[in-house]
């Protein structure tokens, strides 16, 4: 339980910190690109689909829309990705140590409240608020297919035949 309240105390300090705004701004930067982008990638495809259909070359197109916003959806995750590593960093790259420093953790630890039940809470709360971070933004992108290519990637790869 007390792990629980350090958690929400440590997702709270999370948020005061600059580098981790600045990390959000960062992220509706790449959602809005990402949409952009994948409305340019998507007209060029309809016009190089309509190019070759004139010529006679449409039932053998090599790819399709869905191909392409699978594409680009993969390159979203991988994006998500690494923007999830670096606000990972910067949120928990000197916690402990800096609350040493500080005095901060000195004075908590001798409470009754056990070492273990410190850092596993810290651990929580950094991980709920990536897990949240990363639900956000492949939300996003995953609107972002929908809207732009009318696509919805499938829930499973395994298919039964």
């Amino acid at each position: 339980m007390k792990a629980l309240v350090i958690a929400r105390l440590t997702f709270r300090e999370a948020l005061r910190k600059r580098m981790i705004w600045g990390v959000v701004l960062l992220s509706i930067v790449f959602v809005a690109l990402y949409a952009w982008g994948f409305t340019q990638v998507r007209d060029e495809f309809l016009r190089e689909a309509a190019r070759q259909g004139a010529r006679g070359n449409g039932p053998g197109q090599i790819l399709t829309l869905d191909f392409v916003s699978t594409i680009m959806v993969g390159l979203g995750f991988y994006t998500i990705n690494f923007l999830a590593g670096v606000m990972t960093i910067f949120a928990a790259v000197g916690t402990i140590a800096g609350e040493v420093e500080t005095g901060t953790f000195q004075a908590i630890v001798p409470k009754p409240l056990a070492r273990w039940e410190l850092i596993v809470g810290k651990f929580l709360g950094f991980a709920g608020m990536i897990a949240a971070y990363i639900a956000l933004m492949a939300t996003g992108v995953l609107i972002t297919a929908r809207v732009v290519a009318g696509y919805t990637p499938r829930t499973s790869c395994w298919r039964r035949r």
